[in-house]
């Protein structure tokens, strides 16, 4: 059972329920190929999988897994990468245990291979050796046509078991869809309440995997992403494989009307990604020592999509054919319906006029009440010591804060200059932010080493400056030795506002922000709350 890829760690991975804590999730990015690597774990079990992990990253990730104290079972490919070298083996190798997994359709190597159901999405392809107990499970597998065995499937599959004969692990289990077209062995990984997908590249932030090499096809990723990703929910998390652009995630229905490819028909969609002429990833050679043993296996698993490829035509053909019977079959029906819609528009119409007038009448009500919500919508902290004017953002129900540079993932920012304080920073931290809850997520200003969220519960325990003493992190923070922002002249030059003079009081200029002037954190300002600046009102009705 431990082989089965799709129980992966995600037995609890559902959010539909609120008897159970939230899959915990995180999010970390590769500079160099622009890669997002994602963190999944049960917050009971401690079992976690990683999704598209790339090898200069690997101790980052290893690390990330040890402080959070997860139990890596799996590193997850999406398809076979050609603008980096995946880190499943430097895993394997840093945390015992951990197992590599891949479509089958990948031609790659890993410990275990998965593959959606050719046909109807509704069974599970399990590869690999499996202990005697798991030997009497379905070794019988029949279609969802006309109940015939296909004899060139079951050559290929060593058992089929599908979700209902299987344990009750499959309740709750993270769905593979196969989703090709810029590869032949690309998946999607889709939560089981369809609450987030991880797309790979088939379908990118307003765009979409290349299809010009690895056996690419536009016409097959065209169909892949249409059936398998925009059927499911409007509101569904779609975290791609990669961003060029600084975005991290979108939703399905943003996708299905904003994307500017996948929007087209599907000849317009072929013609485009048929003349990108886009240059070779840098890194689509060989790796390093691979040589003649990697050009075998590349080639075997060329051989292997070739042959995959005819079993994927024949599968289009039979879908197509029972599509149009379906569709003669939905004619009849539609006309019905029709009929019995027009009957209750009739209907209707004689209602509308009342409920106008109720609607009306509901509108200024409606009104005050999104007002009020909105005026709570978001609290301002005073968090001063980066700088006196710092102030962190709540969430009113307390599970997001926006930190700024008062606290960063494993860090917090230099006290040096603008009227730094290490030790109001210090209490700031200690007072305002760790006192948060400690599921509540935190968005800071800056990172440096690809990751994206934390919360106040890791950062009390695990940050290394804040978790010291006071005197000790002064102690550290007047010693960094840091040199100065290169554009620090030009920022406070663009940002700074000077305010209309007002008798007996001088302006204040960028200059009174540099070192040397006006030093202390009693500078006017500093506290950050009851402060009412000239917002825009619709950005200060988000403001308590």
């Amino acid at each position: 059972m431990a082989s089965a890829a799709l129980r992966v760690a995600v037995r609890r991975l559902s959010q539909q329920s609120s008897s159970r804590a939230p899959v915990l999730l995180r999010q970390m990015f590769e500079p160099k190929s622009c890669t997002y690597t994602y963190l999944l774990g049960d917050p009971e079990s401690r079992e976690a999988l990683l999704i598209d992990p790339v090898l200069e990253t690997a101790q980052r990730d290893a690390q990330l897994v040890k402080e959070l104290g997860l139990k890596l079972l799996y590193a997850v490919n999406t398809h076979c990468h050609a603008d980096h070298i995946t880190g499943s083996g430097a895993l394997r190798s840093l945390l015992p245990g951990c197992q590599s997994v891949i479509s089958r359709l990948s031609g790659a190597q890993a410990d275990v291979h998965i593959e959606e159901d050719f046909f109807q999405g509704k069974h599970f392809f399990l590869y690999g050796e499996f202990p005697g107990d798991e030997r009497r499970k379905l070794i019988r597998y029949v279609t969802a046509f006309n109940g015939e065995l296909e004899d060139y499937m079951s050559e290929r599959v060593q058992f089929v078991i599908t979700a209902q004969e299987w344990d009750p692990v499959f309740e709750e289990a993270l769905e593979t869809r196969a989703s090709p077209g810029h590869t032949p062995g690309c998946v999607t990984f889709v939560l089981d309440d369809q609450s987030m997908a991880f797309t790979g590249d088939a379908l990118l932030i307003r765009g979409c995997g290349r299809t010009d090499f690895q056996q690419g096809c536009a016409r097959t990723l065209y169909h892949s992403v249409h059936e398998k990703i925009f059927t499911l929910p409007g509101n569904c998390l779609i975290y791609p494989a990669h961003d060029y652009h600084g975005l991290t995630v979108s939703t399905v229905e943003e996708e299905r009307t904003l994307n500017p490819r996948l929007t087209l028909t599907c000849e317009e969609f072929i013609k485009v990604m048929d003349n990108l002429n886009l240059p070779k990833p840098q890194q689509i050679g060989l790796p390093p020592g691979e040589g003649m043993r990697g050009a075998a296996r590349r080639l075997r698993g060329q051989q292997l999509e070739a042959l995959t490829r005819v079993a994927l035509m024949e599968q289009r053909v039979k879908e197509l054919q029972r599509q149009k019977k379906e569709l003669r079959i939905e004619m009849e029906v539609e006309v019905a319906l029709l009929r019995g819609e027009l009957a209750g528009e009739r209907v209707a119409a004689r209602r509308e006029e009342e409920q106008l007038r109720e609607l009306l009448g509901q509108q200024v009500e409606s009104h005050q009440s999104s007002q009020e919500l909105r005026e709570q919508a978001l609290e301002t902290r005073a968090s001063p010591g980066h700088t006196p004017g710092c102030v962190t953002f709540v969430l009113d129900d307390q599970s997001m804060a926006f930190t700024g540079d008062a606290l960063l993932i494993r860090g917090c920012g230099r006290t040096d200059f603008q009227q730094g304080c290490a030790r109001t920073l210090y209490h700031s931290v200690h007072e305002k932010i760790f006192t948060l809850p400690g599921n509540c997520l935190i968005y800071p200003a800056h990172d440096y080493h690809g990751l994206t969220v934390s919360t106040v519960e890791e950062e009390r325990t695990l940050n290394p400056r804040l978790t010291l003493t006071c005197e000790e992190f002064i102690k550290v923070m007047d010693n960094l030795n840091l040199p100065k922002p290169q554009q620090i002249a030009t920022c406070f030059a663009a940002q700074v506002t000077v305010p209309s003079a007002e008798p007996g009081r001088r302006l204040a200029t960028s200059g009174d922000l540099l070192p040397g002037r006006n030093g202390g954190v009693g500078a006017p300002g500093a506290s950050g709350e009851g402060v009412t600046t000239s917002l825009d009102p619709g950005v200060r009705s988000l403001v308590r």
